[in-house]
């Protein structure tokens, strides 16, 4: 009888063991897969590992649906990628749970889902790592004018705080079109934030031209002194021998040395 327990605990133990040594111990195989573009070949696998006891541990197993659903987003399969997303709750990666909830959201061109979930991504403590990618998205994701004003409001919200978004020009357009469609006058401060940090000579040009009257009275020494190390940063030395006399509007110490240090620098680099 001990013989046959004995042997009775060692079958479980075995079996266990067995189990265990084919659960999946790493997701590298798989985002391999996914960073080489073979997503047909990755979703095929996921197929009989798509249990959270199919995996070592439940975060490789959420890394793993995290991925599965990015590939669905890429298939345009925008509804299995949020089913596959809403299954996962652990807010160890709840960031990453949005975000991919956001590309779904507006490659299926649902935007206001899309701008709730940028809501409460902004409000997550890790939102910072997402800002450039999010500045992107929003890029891509509202482009025509009706999108322009969905977006706008919350645009809007996030003006006394422009390093999240209004700081790139791009964006700034979108905001000034979503105010213009939305009836809404922008004070000079929010609307002169292009024409600080334009990102090429044509948008140098661009945010110049869209001065009004008003913009160009309530021009300060620090918005000149913004613009012109921007465009020095860009490069633009013939733009700013051109356009550095047009700033000579005050006698601000600290705004005349910085417009003629990057005026002698622009000059220099044309010559030599």
């Amino acid at each position: 009888m001990p013989k046959l327990i004995t042997f009775f605990i060692f079958t479980i133990l075995l079996n266990h063991s067995y189990v265990f040594a084919h659960k999946r111990a790493s997701w590298k195989p798989f985002i391999n897969l996914y960073n080489n573009g073979n997503c047909e070949k990755l979703i095929s696998q996921f197929k009989h590992l798509s249990k959270p006891e199919s995996w070592k541990n439940n975060g490789l197993w959420i890394r793993s649906q995290i991925l599965k659903a990015k590939c669905n987003i890429d298939f345009g399969n925008h509804k299995v990628a949020i089913n596959v997303l809403n299954q996962i709750q652990d807010f160890e990666f709840s960031d990453s749970l949005i975000y991919q909830k956001i590309r779904a959201f507006l490659k299926s061109k649902n935007h206001k889902k899309a701008i709730l979930s940028i809501r409460n991504l902004l409000k997550h403590p890790k939102n910072k790592f997402y800002i450039r990618f999010l500045k992107e998205e929003i890029k891509k994701g509202f482009v025509s004018d009706k999108e322009a004003s969905i977006i706008f409001p919350l645009l809007h919200e996030t003006k006394n705080n422009p390093n999240l978004f209004l700081k790139d020009f791009e964006i700034h357009e979108l905001y000034l079109r979503g105010a213009k469609i939305n009836g809404v006058k922008l004070d000079s401060k929010s609307r002169l934030l292009g024409w600080q940090f334009p990102y090429d000579e044509k948008s140098a040009h661009l945010s110049n031209n869209l001065l009004t009257k008003n913009d160009s009275k309530n021009i300060s020494s620090l918005h000149m002194i913004n613009r012109v190390r921007t465009l020095s940063k860009l490069g633009l030395y013939k733009y700013i021998i051109n356009h550095i006399p047009q700033l000579r509007k005050f006698q601000d110490k600290k705004l005349i040395k910085v417009i003629g240090e990057t005026y002698l620098k622009a000059l220099f680099k044309e010559i030599f």
